[in-house]
């Protein structure tokens, strides 16, 4: 087919102003990027990117803990994230982490379960899996999910931690002392694996051994800063670490003077 020049001329103009609708959109999602990674502007950032995955869990993560703490915008970003692309990995992973902070148990553990679905073989899931069910009270879910990460990661201390803590739950203490026991054995002596295994010495009458790992875990807490002790705690408000580790040695405290009286009554 032959095309008269009008018909050129008009397919020519159309295809320039493609051209340009195509440069303009670059543009536009350039500056949105801009924005956000030179002036923090979130909202410019969204509305600009507003179809970017990519875009909007990375603002996600800045503002759960990456360089601020704001859990609702976090929350706003990983769901928008979520409807973009459902698939992206660690975007339930981490709205299902906000939820459990708010103590949405039930929410929370749908998002690990769609997350677990998509990336079986991402083992923070099961680990965040175990810490849901072991506060909605589901123990053989949480043992399930703990002893499945430390598949992943045996040298986890927080996994043999988290795994103890779930027998404490339970009123199981040799299986508590056998599980700080292993963390021990697998990452060394910390404050909460010695902690853990104090508290099921001194549940199983082993009071005078318990007075001993106490009072190590005791001078672990008092030589530990609030940023340190908040390393274990990635999710939480960095305003709550000083009194987290003042509750943590009040803790330890406490039982280890329940260890010394058992003794001295002995």
């Amino acid at each position: 087919m032959i095309l008269s020049n009008r018909a050129k001329i008009g397919i020519a103009v159309v295809l320039i102003f493609a051209a340009l609708g195509i440069a303009v959109l670059a543009f536009k999602e350039q500056v949105g990027k801009f924005a956000w990674e030179i002036f923090r502007l979130d909202r410019a950032a969204a509305f600009l990117n507003s179809n970017d995955a990519a875009m909007h869990f990375k603002m996600g993560n800045f503002y759960f803990n990456g360089g601020a703490y704001d859990l609702e915008r976090a929350k706003k970003y990983f769901a928008k994230t979520i409807s973009l692309d459902e698939r992206l990995p660690g975007a339930h992973y981490q709205l299902g982490r906000i939820y459990f902070l708010e103590g949405k148990f039930f929410s929370a553990l749908e998002e690990m379960n769609k997350e677990i679905e998509l990336y079986p073989e991402f083992e923070k899931s099961y680990y965040m899996s175990g810490l849901i069910a072991g506060y909605q009270g589901n123990f053989n879910l949480a043992v399930r999910s703990f002893e499945k990460f430390l598949t992943f990661k045996p040298e986890s201390w927080a996994g043999w931690n988290d795994l103890a803590w779930v027998y404490f739950k339970k009123g199981d203490y040799e299986k508590v002392k056998e599980a700080a026991e292993n963390g021990i054995a697998a990452a060394g002596e910390n404050v909460w694996l010695n902690t853990s295994l104090g508290v099921a010495l001194l549940n199983l009458e082993e009071a005078e051994m318990a007075i001993t790992v106490l009072n190590q875990a005791k001078i672990m807490a008092e030589n530990m800063t609030p940023e340190e002790w908040g390393m274990a705690y990635p999710g939480n408000n960095p305003k709550n670490y000083e009194d987290g580790l003042r509750q943590m040695l009040e803790a330890i405290e406490f039982n280890l003077n329940l260890a010394m009286n058992s003794v001295d009554n002995f």
